[in-house]
């Protein structure tokens, strides 16, 4: 099915009205860690909230495509450029991602917001289950 993008006020090319609503709050939450890839595709840097800059040893690039069809289909999650993650934490991590998204797109609801809090959440359980907050695998 072909989707004929819309142009936003902001001048972007998008396919989805619901997806760009959840971009315009995102945006305002996030503003300069969340970019958009193309018009179907978000990414956003996910790290603790209560840890400092010069501290964030720990974090993960969220990036969200959703299809035209999109809440009625699933949203792809992948997690980029993991710092300070082992590998279980990452899998735990996508999998609970993954499993959000099937879960709004049964109930035709948009999942992105829900996908980052998801992301956001587990990034500071993480630092928080660890006595100094430092990485299990090397920052690079």
């Amino acid at each position: 099915e072909d989707v004929e993008p819309h142009v936003t006020e902001q001048g972007r090319k998008m396919f989805n009205e619901e997806f760009e609503e959840e971009l315009k709050i995102l945006t305002d939450i996030y503003e300069d860690r969340i970019k958009l890839v193309n018009p179907t595709t978000i990414q956003l840097a996910l790290h603790p909230e209560d840890v400092e800059p010069h501290e964030r040893f720990v974090g993960v690039e969220l990036e969200l495509s959703v299809p035209p069809s999109y809440p009625t289909d699933v949203a792809s999650v992948k997690l980029l450029h993991p710092r300070g993650l082992s590998d279980t934490q990452l899998k735990s991590l996508r999998l609970e991602a993954e499993q959000t998204a099937v879960e709004a797109a049964e109930d035709e609801m948009t999942a992105i917001f829900s996908i980052v809090e998801v992301g956001s959440m587990n990034t500071g359980i993480y630092v928080a289950s660890r006595e100094v907050g430092l990485p299990i695998r090397p920052c690079i």
